[in-house]
């Protein structure tokens, strides 16, 4: 279907955020899980990226017509998320309007820059639009904006109302007996909706996630199979069908 720029029929029902216009808009970019989740153990390391589909981050998500960033070695201490003086911006090389930003650093930048390093940024039309990064600042960093992996991860929709989401991944051996402690900021709140959210660590492969009661299904129905081709087999090799005595047809001609 063919709309016009600045369409925002599809957006129903959130469009807005009082005069801002939501980028993106619609109730599921807008309603994503935002909990922070951090494994505290000291000798593990959770990461959080590669748990989208390359092609999805590739490809599907980008981010608004004219976004830039770069890094800066002026003191931008005065204009933190905010607009920066246009010297700053030109000497970064970015549009004018750009905005000041200190990394985190790590998955949160997508590995862009490291922890403390200065940086500006550019979005369009910022005094109209309310961007991703605005809309949930403790997981989206503006120099990642819709191309952050747990947005991504989001936008593709369960297909039943329980549904699970990957968070992260433990990159290191998690050895038998070892205690896992997260520290959970709890922003998404499901008592409105009489919902529940569950932490789940589970094991991973290239097939997917370790469901022991699909493995042992497929393996019964693989068993079962071949056991009956088996058996039309030997039945067939040693025991075959007897053939009709051609004698008893008859012709058309009788």
């Amino acid at each position: 279907e063919n709309k016009k720029k600045g369409d925002l029929s599809s957006c129903s029902p959130l469009k807005k955020n009082g005069s801002k216009v939501l980028s993106p808009c619609g109730l599921i970019a807008n309603s994503m899980f935002n909990d922070v989740i951090t494994l505290k153990n000291d000798d593990l390391d959770m990461r959080e990226n590669k748990i989208a589909w390359r092609s999805d981050k590739k490809k599907k998500f980008k981010q608004p017509k004219h976004f830039d960033w770069a890094f800066t070695n002026d003191d931008i201490s005065n204009c933190i998320l905010s607009t920066c003086p246009d010297y700053i911006c030109e000497d970064a090389g970015v549009h004018t309007g750009c905005k000041g930003y200190i990394c985190n650093g790590g998955d949160f930048d997508d590995g862009k820059c490291a922890k403390g390093q200065s940086t500006v940024f550019y979005y369009r039309k910022s005094d109209y639009y309310q961007f991703l990064y605005q809309t949930f600042p403790d997981i989206i960093s503006p120099l990642v904006g819709v191309k952050n992996e747990h947005f991504i991860v989001w936008m593709r929709l369960g297909g039943l109302s329980d549904f699970r989401k990957l968070y992260g991944r433990i990159t290191d051996t998690v050895h038998e007996g070892t205690e896992l402690v997260f520290q959970i900021v709890n922003n998404f709140q499901v008592d409105s909706f009489d919902g529940k959210k569950y932490l789940i660590v589970s094991t991973t492969s290239t097939l997917g996630a370790n469901l022991s009661a699909l493995w042992t299904a497929w393996l019964a129905f693989g068993a079962s199979s071949t056991t009956l081709a088996l058996a039309i087999f030997i039945k067939t090799r040693f025991a075959p069908r007897q053939l009709g005595d051609t004698s008893f047809l008859l012709s058309l001609s009788d």
